[in-house]
């Protein structure tokens, strides 16, 4: 198996680690492959609202990793800049030290290898996965907040009819 990033791929290793059916599986793929971009796109909405910089680049960079179905290893390179970022802010909140932890296991250098295979690009796609959960939800949540609430529903409206109308 050439490890690579994706929801798809993960599913389908963690299969054959587990040795699951092959129609769960093939529900998984397909699963994987309707909410990845539902995702992506929720995750681009919301980096407009998001106030962090590290956080908007970070949005844009999980889709660039995530939405296409294998994106090979070299693509985490792009999310260094977000590393940066991160390490440039000057407010440590509590999540700080969760977030660190996050990208030390997905820069993880060390092989773990279970039944002579390593699992270090699943530990990877799981801390990239739980990155971009986290920082989605730390978006909408600033998206939903009051003073973001006329440009949401300027942004909804203009998605489902095509035009911006003041409301």
């Amino acid at each position: 198996f050439y490890p690579r990033f994706g929801l798809a791929h993960t599913f389908f290793i963690v299969s054959k680690f587990l040795v699951l059916p092959s129609n769960l599986v093939n529900g998984l793929l397909i699963g994987s492959k309707i909410i990845i971009p539902f995702i992506s796109a929720v995750s681009l909405s919301s980096s407009f609202f998001v106030k962090e910089e590290w956080k908007k680049v970070a949005l844009i960079v999980f889709v660039l990793i995530q939405f296409p179905t294998n994106s090979a290893l070299y693509c985490g390179l792009y999310f260094f800049p977000v590393i940066i970022l991160f390490f440039e802010r000057k407010q440590r909140t509590n999540l700080y030290w969760f977030y660190i932890l996050l990208f030390c296991l997905f820069l993880n250098p060390y092989q773990i290898a279970i039944q002579g295979r390593s699992i270090n690009y699943l530990i990877a796609n799981l801390s990239l996965f739980s990155l971009w959960a986290l920082t989605l939800l730390q978006a909408i949540n600033e998206a939903w907040n009051v003073e973001n609430r006329d440009k949401l529903i300027r942004i909804a409206h203009f998605i489902t009819l095509g035009k911006f109308k003041v409301i």
